[in-house]
This record gives C-alpha cells, structure tokens and sequence, in this order.
C-alpha cells in the first residue's frame, strides 16, 4: 500500500489520446478515461493483457474510451462488443499499431476508426520492457505513423518508498538526451511519475527495479499464502452450513 504519487495529468480539451497499457493499467484507465473525455477528448485505447483470463471491467473500459483495440499474448481474442474496437491476438504491441495504421479506415468514417495520424498525446503504462520497445521503435520509425507535434509520455514505475515528493531519494531516476544518451539529470520520479518517453533511462530503471525482486517475490507468495488460506476456510464454512 502507499500513498498518491506524480502530478496532476495536464489533460487539456479537444486533443485525442493514445494510451497504452498492460494489465495494471487497466486500473488506471478507469479513473483516467473518464477524465479525458468528459473533458471533450477522444481516448482511443490498447488494452494488451497475457490472456483473456486477466481482464476485469470491460464495460467500464468501454465506457471510459471512444475505441479500444483488445490485444492477448496467447489463448483465444477478447470478444468485442462495440463495432469500432479490435481484438487481435499478439504478443508484439509495435506490429499490432502498425497494422492498425495500415487497417484504419479512412478519416471520413470515424465510427470506424481515429487514425493514429490524428493522435496528439500517447501515454504508455506498462512494464519496463514495453517502454523499451516503444523508444527504440521510435527511434526506427513508428514515429512516422504520427503527427510531427504528438507528444509520447511513459509511466516510470521506479521504487518508492516515502511518498512525501522526493524526501528519501528510493525514486531517483536518471533522465537522458535522446539524440546522444548521455544522462543529464536523476529526478525524483515519485514526484514526476509520468516522463518524456524518450528521456527515460530505462536500463537505470530496470536495475532500479531489480533491488526489489526479492522484496516483490516474497509478498507474492504470502498473497498468495492469505488467499489459499481464505479459500480453503471458506469451504469449510460452506460444510458447515
């Protein structure tokens, strides 16, 4: 548990979002999603998830966004419900915005579609792996999909520890230039969780991350231990009934 984290999102008015996710972001976009719209933004949504089996809310999301695209890594499509969102099954979140590009209707029907060259501001909450990805793909072309002004922001999910704005120092973050990658400044993400994606050091963030595998591992199994445990009484509860 801890306490709130970054700064207010600028949302601004008019714009259209791109935000992409993996499971725990979902959480996020159900808070996020009705924010931007009510704001008279449209949100169009990749949603990529292991398998179907880990998707909860999906008439909220639905609600929360003008358009999803439901992506699963493996097992059978997330089934769509509305006639503008997608299901595809991939592993490989950069080919399937490619695809999307390529399969997109045109601009004139956009119940069918809002093309990524309409996108003004692209938020991606995921693992540190899809960080990685997305970077290095922009640096290699993605960004060509997009309009020259659109802004790409990446969520830094850096350990943290006082939640008071930057008193510990758990949440320093290395930020680089992105034309030499030489670093330039360590911030105190806490305080500025969501980044520039392209300023973000993500091989100081994976090492940041790894201090607390052990720390993550241990409270996984005793969740997991609580859990069984419940389970298990109550279906002695149910006997007894």
């Amino acid at each position: 548990l801890m306490g709130p984290t970054g700064e207010a999102m600028e949302v601004g008015r008019g714009k259209t979002f791109l935000i992409v996710s993996g499971t725990w972001g979902a959480a996020v976009m159900l808070g996020l999603g009705p924010v931007l719209r009510a704001a008279g933004n449209r949100v169009l949504y990749i949603a990529a998830y292991g398998s179907r089996e880990q998707l909860y809310s999906k008439e909220e999301l639905e609600a929360a966004t003008d358009q999803i695209i439901w992506s699963v890594a493996a097992g059978d499509p997330i089934d769509t419900a509305r006639p503008q969102d997608l299901s595809r099954q991939t592993a490989d979140v950069i080919q399937l915005i490619r695809d999307y590009a390529e399969e997109t209707p045109a601009a004139s029907n956009p119940k069918l579609g809002i093309p990524l060259s309409e996108v003004d501001e692209i938020l991606v909450m995921g693992s540190t792996g899809l960080l990685k990805g997305l970077q290095a793909a922009f640096r290699t072309g993605l960004g060509d999909l997009f309009a020259d002004q659109v802004r790409v922001t990446g969520t830094v999910g850096s350990p943290m520890q006082c939640m008071l704005k930057g008193v510990c120092g758990q949440c320093l973050q290395w930020q680089i230039d992105p034309d030499s990658g030489e670093r330039t400044r360590a911030v105190f993400s806490c305080a500025m969780q969501d980044q520039p994606l392209m300023w973000i050091d993500l091989d100081n963030l994976a090492a940041r991350q790894g201090q607390t595998r052990l720390q993550e591992h241990l409270t996984g199994m005793w969740v997991d231990h609580l859990l069984a445990s419940q389970a298990r009484s109550g279906a002695v509860d149910s006997r007894l009934d």
